[in-house]
């Protein structure tokens, strides 16, 4: 046995050992969580400043005492045209007006967190930003700071580029490392406290983009290198419709594919998604090449909502992340699709307006001759049933004239009180005969109080074009004619264009092959029609538009393809009741006073002179109103009324009125016109226009009207 002291010898250099080893582990573990610290710190810093310049706003940070400025991204150095050095030699008040500093400096000093106030900011090249100032009271670099969110409100077309880390992963991570450190030796106490500082500065750091993106109006998601999304913010919850709760976890291209539109939920679509995403996770190629993507998603209840969306990579250690900014612009591409069809629909009525001149002026030539010839020729005459003919097909083509007037809104008539169930029953017992009778008509009219200020024969014209054709939609298999009418009383702003109040809703509906859902926003464009050559001038929607919406009133409609389609119709009501005009009747008046006539369409003019001359007036025909005026200086009392088109070149109708009521002179005025609405009643009456006629000019109304007004200022004077 080995004396005691050798065995001593012999236990104290085993400990001593033992320490050198146990000394050596504890300086690996040290280097090791050293180490992980260190990049740890480097991948926050990484995403940090990834984030921090991916931000599409203006992000500034000034310090709290000095105001001057310490840091600021990438969107300020392109919004401001300055460098990064010239930004950090400056402050706050260097980015505003003088006007503003005194508020500017009550806003700082006030030290409201949180607050959003806006502000005019001015570039290095003078140009005014008008911009809503997010700020944030923040740490940086251990001081007090302030954060500045800088959106430019100017455009609205910055996009926000922010992200943060995921919080309770960094949590987790911290939990496992306290764990950790709880086992090791007390003397690890200085590396533990080494690292809550370095947790401390990514929570501050955290803290800022946590504020920036729940701040944010758009959406923002973030998916990680498994494709799970590990971010969903509020401004992502309200556009698609899906809580956080509902998709934190989930693969990105389930939940992608199950807000794709219900058509497209197909198995092809969906595979298509999926290898999109598993492609890129696998290269790190961004398949949307950072370019602004447009697609429509449908929220829970079969809403659909129009996006924009930009996406962006983000390298990690573990692999690539796809970040993304979500913006609803349904409201943006809905006026845009609004403004379109306002353009189309006043370049066709433009077109219109002018054709419509031209056109009646011709009709009013054919027209006035034929009434010519049927007058020299026997009543028993054969020519007389084709002459008859002829005035009954220009008839119908100056009302389809009218028709394009009415779609263009260029054609006001005169509006009266107007019971609408009356003339349902009278359309009804009209169409009935002209319908199969395998088509069933029923009418419901519930509304007692159904009075509208309109013309009638409008009113006429809406019911009989949406009966034909609906009776149209019906002819080969039959169906059901439903027409109902009914009380309404509408909110202030629930329809577009159509003021709050009592209304009378007029419903048809019917039971045909239905209307398909790409065609429902072309039914009211003039001239458009699915019907075959012959059977339709594709006019008869357009016309009820036309109408409805100069009675300011909202028509709408609903179809489904084998169901059929309902046209529903909203007027006012007014308290009136039914005015019924007097008819004209009796023989054409003639006379034999002097009349000047004037009109630059030269076979016009020839054929209206010799109708007055066979009227038995005295006819003086003159091609331009310069023409005229000067013959009526130079002989003030030769005429007895003058008659003048309206649109002329040089001098029009109402010019020619001006100048002869400034000369003095009282002798009454017809205005003719090929437009619908030339010149208002009260213009009119303040020049002193007897009466307004509307081309083609039938004899019977011009022949009454030149009476009527020769008699009136002989009686006057």
């Amino acid at each position: 046995m080995p004396p005691a002291k050798a065995t001593s010898e012999m236990t104290k250099e085993r400990l001593l050992k033992e320490l050198e080893t146990l000394r050596k582990e504890i300086e690996e573990i040290r280097r090791v969580q050293a180490e992980k610290a260190r990049l740890k710190d480097r991948e926050n810093k990484q995403k940090y400043y990834s984030l921090f310049n991916n931000i599409a706003d203006p992000v500034l940070i000034f310090d709290a005492t000095s105001y001057r400025f310490l840091d600021c991204n990438e969107a300020v150095i392109k919004k401001y045209k300055y460098s990064r050095e010239e930004i950090l030699s400056k402050t706050p008040f260097d980015l505003h007006k003088p006007e503003e500093f005194q508020r500017l400096r009550a806003n700082i000093d006030s030290r409201m967190s949180g607050a959003t106030n806006t502000y005019s900011h001015l570039t290095k090249d003078r140009k005014h930003l008008k911009v809503e100032v997010s700020s944030a009271e923040i740490y940086y670099d251990g001081a007090p700071a302030w954060l500045w969110i800088a959106h430019d409100i100017t455009e609205r077309v910055i996009m926000e580029e922010e992200l943060r880390r995921y919080r309770s992963r960094l949590e987790e991570m911290v939990d496992e490392r306290t764990a950790e450190a709880k086992i090791a030796n007390k003397k690890l106490e200085l590396e533990i406290n080494e690292r809550k500082k370095a947790q401390l500065a990514i929570q501050e750091n955290e803290k800022k983009f946590r504020n920036i993106i729940e701040k944010s109006l758009d959406g923002i998601l973030l998916v990680d290198e498994k494709g799970s999304i590990i971010e969903w913010n509020l401004g992502q919850e309200n556009i698609y419709g899906a809580t956080r709760a509902m998709v934190i976890g989930k693969p990105i291209w389930d939940v992608q594919y199950r807000h794709e539109p219900k058509e497209n939920r197909l198995k092809e679509n969906y595979k298509r998604i999926k290898n999109t995403w598993e492609d890129f996770l696998k290269t790190g190629v961004n398949p949307f090449q950072n370019d602004l993507q447009v697609s429509r998603i449908e929220r829970p209840g079969g809403e659909l909502r129009d996006i924009q969306q930009l996406y962006f990579s983000i390298e990690t250690d573990k692999g690539v992340m796809m970040a993304c900014t979500t913006r609803d612009i349904t409201g943006n591409l809905t006026l845009e699709r609004q403004l379109r069809q306002s353009q189309k629909m006043e370049a066709i009525g433009t077109l219109a307006g002018g054709i419509a001149h031209d056109f009646n002026n011709m009709l009013g030539a054919i027209m006035g001759y034929s009434d010519l010839a049927r007058r020299r020729l026997e009543e028993t005459h054969p020519v007389q049933k084709y002459m008859e003919q002829v005035i009954i097909a220009a008839k119908r083509a100056s009302d389809l004239v009218k028709q394009i007037l009415t779609f263009s809104r260029r054609d006001r008539m005169a509006k009266e009180t107007v019971q609408i169930s009356a003339i349902v029953k009278e359309v009804l017992k009209l169409i009935r005969s002209s319908l199969p009778t395998t088509i069933d008509i029923i009418s419901k009219i519930d509304a007692k109080k159904n009075t509208v200020l309109a013309d009638p024969t409008q009113i006429h014209q809406v019911i009989m074009n949406l009966c034909t054709n609906a009776g149209h939609a019906m002819r080969d298999k039959g169906g059901v004619l439903e027409v109902r009418l009914t009380e309404e009383n509408v909110e202030p702003g629930l329809y577009k264009g159509l003021k709050a109040g009592p209304c009378v809703r007029l419903t048809v509906s019917d039971t045909g092959h239905g209307i398909k859902s790409d065609l429902l926003d072309k039914i009211f464009d003039p001239f458009f029609t699915t019907k075959k050559i012959g059977e339709g001038t594709g006019m008869g929607l357009a016309v009820v538009h036309g109408i409805v919406q100069n009675l300011e009133g909202n028509i709408s409609v609903y179809s489904e393809v084998g169901k059929g389609a309902t046209f529903s119709i909203l007027l006012p009501t007014v308290a009136e009741g039914i005015i019924v005009k007097e008819k004209q009747a009796g023989d054409i008046p003639v006379g034999s006073e002097r009349v000047l006539l004037v009109e630059d369409d030269a076979p016009l003019l020839a054929a209206e002179k010799e109708l007055l001359e066979e009227l038995g007036y005295k006819v003086t025909a003159m091609k331009s109103g310069v023409e005229a005026l000067e013959i009526i200086k130079a002989v003030p009392d030769r005429f007895d009324i003058i008659i003048t088109d309206f649109t002329m070149p040089k001098m029009t109708g109402a010019q020619l009125t001006k100048k002869i009521r400034t000369a003095g002179m009282t002798f009454p005025v017809i205005l003719c016109t090929g437009y619908g609405e030339v010149i208002s009643g009260q213009e009119a009456k303040e020049l002193g226009i007897g009466d307004i006629i509307k081309k083609p000019i039938e004899l019977d109304k011009i022949a009454r009207s030149i009476r009527r007004l020769i008699d009136n200022n002989s009686t006057s004077s």
